[in-house]
Order: structure tokens, then C-alpha cells, then sequence
């Protein structure tokens, strides 16, 4: 089967300390993926890489065989239409939940 989704060595450092190595993950139609490890594994900075909201320090992101490399801001805005994310802390307006 095709992968929608892969991920061929993903690496990804900040400052002094390298938060994933060599990361690779594939991800076929009607799949469901889960990531668990203690805090500070770096499942978040992960998806954070593959949605290119951290650019990868190396690696690959493929979407149907397409070559994903967040240079071309409308090609990764059709790509975050496809692949998207929940954040842990999805309050982002604070404002609309507050009573009133």
C-alpha cells in the first residue's frame, strides 16, 4: 500500500540539544498513528516539524509522493489543509470561552 504520509530521517535540533534523530514514520489511507513517550521525547516537536511549524534540520516530508519542503507558502498552506494537527493547549481565544 501507498503511504499517504512520510517521513524519511527526520532531524531536528535546538541550540545545543537535538530533540529527534534520524525519524522515520509512514502512514497509509485508514491508518491511525499514535505517539507516546514521556514528556520530552519530542513527540510534539514531531508533528510541530511535519506541519512546518518548526522547519526539520534535515529529513524528508512526502504527502502522496510530494515532496514537502515549506518553501513555497502556498504549497504549504493547500499541504496544511490536508495534514493538520490538535495542540494540546487549543484555547488559543481565551475570550470566547469565558462566560458572559
Amino acid at each position: 500500500m501507498n503511504s499517504i504520509l512520510s517521513v524519511e530521517n527526520l532531524s531536528k535540533r535546538f541550540a545545543d540539544r537535538l530533540v529527534l534523530e534520524d525519524v522515520s514514520l509512514s502512514i497509509d489511507a485508514g491508518e491511525i498513528k499514535v505517539l507516546i513517550g514521556p514528556s520530552g521525547a519530542g513527540k510534539s516537536t514531531l508533528l510541530q516539524s511535519i506541519n512546518y511549524l518548526v522547519s526539520p534540520d534535515s529529513g524528508r516530508i512526502l504527502l502522496e509522493g510530494r515532496l514537502i519542503d515549506g518553501t513555497d507558502k502556498k504549497a504549504l498552506c493547500a499541504y496544511r489543509q490536508q495534514v493538520g494537527m490538535i495542540f494540546q493547549d487549543f484555547n488559543l481565544f481565551d475570550h470566547f470561552w469565558q462566560q458572559r
